[in-house]
C-alpha cells in the first residue's frame, strides 16, 4: 500500500497534472520563466502587474505597448497583427504571450514549430479578462497576486452597475471611421460602456460590424462615442464634425458626440477602471 501511494505520488508530480492550460487547452510548465515576450500591449500591461514591475525578465514586446514606461525601452519584435519572426528569434524568449484574436495565426504556429513555448489567450470580455490574469498568474507562479487584480475588478464592476443602475442610453462606439466600423454589445468595449449606462446600438455574436450610415442614422444614438488613437486635433474635429451633419439624431441635438483618445479602454487590462471612471464623469457632468 505504502509503495502504491509513493508511486501514485510520484506519477502525479511527473505527468503535469499542475500544469496550465492556455485558451487551445494546451498544456505548459509553471515556473519562474527569464525571458518572455509579450505579443500585444495589453498583455505586457497584465504581465506587469502580475511581476509588480520586476521587468527584467521581460525581453521583447510589440509596438505601441507604451506602459509601463519601462516598457519602452525594451526590444520590439514588429507589431501585433505582423511579428518579427527573426527579431524573436534573436531574442530567445523560453516564453511568449500572445492572444488568438489579436495575432497572426500562421505567424504563432511558425514560432511553435521552431520550438518556442507560446501560451495563447482569448480576452474578448472582462470575465476573460479575469481569467487570463487567471492563468497567466499560475503560470508565472504569481496567484496570490492575480487574486488581488481580479478581486479588484470585480469589485469595480459592482461599483459601476450600482452608480449607473438607473441610466439607460443607446450608443455608437466607433473605432473606425472610414470604413465605419462599430463595436457591439458583444464586445470588451461595449461591455465597459454597459456597466456605466450606455448600451452599444448593435447586438452581433461579432465584437465589431461595419454598418451603414442609414442604419446609425434610423437606430438613432444618444451617444456617438469615437474611440481613437489619433493626435492629430484636425482629424479629431473632422470625424466629430461629420456627425454634426445628421441634425435629426439625438446624440446632435443634444451635443453629445465624444472623441475619446485613452488606451486604457482600448486595452484588455485592469487599467480600464481608471479609464471608466474617467468618461463616467465626462458623459454624465450633468
Amino acid at each position: 500500500m505504502i509503495k502504491f501511494f509513493c508511486f501514485f505520488i510520484f506519477f502525479i508530480g511527473t505527468t503535469g497534472l499542475c500544469d496550465v492550460l492556455d485558451s487551445r487547452g494546451k498544456s505548459f510548465e509553471e515556473k519562474e520563466y527569464k525571458r518572455i515576450i509579450t505579443l500585444t500591449p495589453g498583455i505586457a500591461e497584465q504581465v506587469c502587474d502580475l511581476l509588480e514591475n520586476n521587468l527584467g525578465s521581460i525581453v521583447g514586446v510589440v509596438e505601441y505597448t507604451n506602459f509601463p514606461r519601462p516598457l519602452l525601452k525594451k526590444a520590439k519584435v514588429g507589431s501585433y497583427s505582423s511579428l518579427s519572426l527573426e527579431r524573436i528569434v534573436q531574442l530567445k524568449p523560453d516564453l511568449i504571450i500572445g492572444t488568438r484574436q489579436g495575432n497572426p495565426r500562421k505567424q504563432i504556429q511558425k514560432l511553435e514549430s521552431l520550438g518556442f513555448t507560446v501560451f495563447i489567450l482569448d480576452i474578448n470580455t472582462v470575465k476573460e479578462l479575469n481569467h487570463s490574469y487567471s492563468l497567466l498568474g499560475k503560470l508565472l507562479k504569481k496567484e496570490k497576486i492575480a487574486s488581488v487584480w481580479i478581486e479588484k475588478i470585480n469589485k469595480a464592476v459592482q461599483s459601476f452597475q450600482k452608480r449607473n443602475e438607473s441610466k439607460k442610453k443607446k450608443g455608437l462606439i466607433q473605432v473606425g471611421f472610414s470604413p465605419l466600423i462599430a463595436m457591439t454589445k458583444n464586445s470588451f468595449l461595449g461591455e465597459l460602456l454597459s456597466f456605466i449606462g450606455i448600451e452599444s446600438i448593435f447586438k452581433s455574436t461579432h465584437s465589431y460590424i461595419r454598418p451603414s450610415l442609414e442604419r446609425v442614422v434610423s437606430l438613432d444614438p444618444d451617444f456617438i462615442l469615437i474611440f481613437g488613437m489619433n493626435k492629430n486635433l484636425k482629424i479629431k474635429n473632422q470625424e466629430i464634425a461629420y456627425w454634426k451633419n445628421f441634425s435629426t439624431m439625438t446624440a446632435v441635438k443634444n451635443k453629445s458626440i465624444f472623441y475619446i483618445d485613452d488606451d486604457r479602454l482600448m486595452r484588455p487590462t485592469a487599467r480600464w477602471i481608471l479609464g471608466l471612471i474617467d468618461l463616467e464623469k465626462k458623459l454624465w457632468k450633468n
